[in-house]
């Protein structure tokens, strides 16, 4: 184990006490799969673009070290230059609950915590023979050197746990985008050769992981890293790019005119509201895993830090005030710049029991309509949801006649 690998965990396991670190840090390098792997992010680069001039390596210790200087303020109210702390905690008031009791509640045998800090170090396991490096005049940047990966958050993810189903669904995406590389006409048959490569490298790759999971899952078992903790930690890996993807979002709305500003803005709001519906009890210890890796990123490109907190808050605000937004007809949410969330304006009940009666009346099933789903669509997004029901279209406008009836 490398001298910065294990500073990283030392320092960890003196501050907030670390069974599972404790237990990685005394296993031989020899016999430690998971460390030799990781300490192989030194040969990957990273795309400067994202995340500076370094090596995967040093990106994944970087954002270790930012999620560490995080805890060290939640849990100790110790103050940090790497961080702001004055914004961090105008964030953190808005929550409903205490965040660092919530991270001490377990998972398994483990505080989230610690298991949230683990899939941290190891978030970006899955470029590590994930990727290509792009040769001049195979992307448009015409970059010699740099690093392009392939649904890594996936890769990484069954790295800890393998969901063959799921496996099988990511290959078949594979091998559909790698088919789609013939018809693509912006490609030059260089560019074309070097992807097709790509792919097949990445598809390789992810039958290694399937086959190699039994050796790796003993290994787990001497971290006593169970099926609900691994299950937790590849969860996280596998959400911790969709922030990333929201804040590049976010940040294009800051420069748009006034119209499209609003639109987009309530796209942020409706994609956080997609987010928090997705991960659940979950959303926070991802939404940490995606800011640390963020703010990382931040920093390393030597970019201020201000515009990165200020969508931290926006990101609690939608969350926080979600029931309101979403039903309460007077509710209105304003953000650090003075623009206000719109209300979203969605299906009602009501609604929904008239569009259900004139189904069955026609003789049309509706059991297809979830009530807790259907009541998050706008009423745009509910009749293409029942149109692609293959509802006879004839019928598509008494649904419309519905939905307008009982506004």
């Amino acid at each position: 184990m490398n001298s910065e690998t294990v500073a990283v965990f030392d320092n960890y396991i003196e501050k907030h006490g670390s069974q599972i670190l404790a237990k990685l840090r005394s296993i031989e390098t020899r016999e430690n799969k998971l460390v030799q792997d990781f300490a192989n992010l030194h040969f990957v680069r990273e795309n400067p673009k994202y995340h500076g001039d370094v090596s995967t390596f040093a990106h994944s210790l970087g954002v270790v070290e930012c999620l560490d200087h995080i805890y060290s303020f939640i849990f100790s109210q110790e103050k940090s230059e790497h961080i702001d702390v004055v914004a961090l905690q105008s964030s953190l008031n808005l929550l409903p609950f205490k965040l660092d009791s919530h991270l001490e509640k377990k998972i398994g045998n483990h505080p989230r915590k610690e298991l949230l800090f683990f899939a941290c170090i190891f978030h970006d396991i899955g470029k590590l023979k994930n990727f290509t490096h792009l040769m001049k005049d195979v992307d448009k940047h015409q970059v010699k050197g740099v690093a392009k990966f392939l649904h890594h958050a996936d890769f990484g993810s069954h790295y800890f746990d393998h969901e063959v189903e799921d496996l099988n669904e990511l290959k078949l995406k594979l091998l559909h985008e790698s088919e789609e590389l013939d018809g693509d006409k912006k490609l030059s048959i260089e560019q074309k050769q070097v992807m097709s490569h790509f792919y097949e490298s990445a598809i390789f790759y992810l039958d290694e992981l399937l086959h190699e999971f039994s050796i790796r899952k003993e290994f787990f078992k001497k971290l006593e890293l169970g099926h609900d903790e691994r299950k937790y930690v590849a969860f996280l890996i596998k959400n911790h790019m969709k922030l990333i993807h929201l804040y590049q979002y976010y940040s294009d709305m800051l420069g748009a005119k006034s119209k499209s500003r609003n639109n987009m803005l309530n796209g942020c709001v409706r994609t956080i509201f997609e987010m928090s519906d997705e991960w659940g009890d979950k959303f926070i210890d991802c939404f940490m895993l995606n800011f640390s890796d963020l703010l990382e990123s931040v920093h390393s490109s030597g970019k201020v830090t201000k515009p990165l907190y200020d969508f931290f808050k926006f990101c609690m605000l939608a969350y926080v005030h979600k029931a309101e937004l979403l039903h309460d007809k007077g509710g209105m949410v304003v953000d650090d710049s003075g623009s206000r969330f719109e209300k979203v304006k969605t299906v009602s009940a009501e609604q929904l029991e008239a569009v259900k009666h004139f189904l069955e009346h026609e003789g049309i099933g509706a059991g297809f309509i979830k009530d807790e789903s259907a009541l998050t669509m706008s009423e745009k997004e509910f009749r293409g949801f029942v149109a692609r029901q293959e509802i006879p279209r004839k019928l598509m406008g008494g649904v419309s006649k519905e939905l307008n009836a009982h506004r």
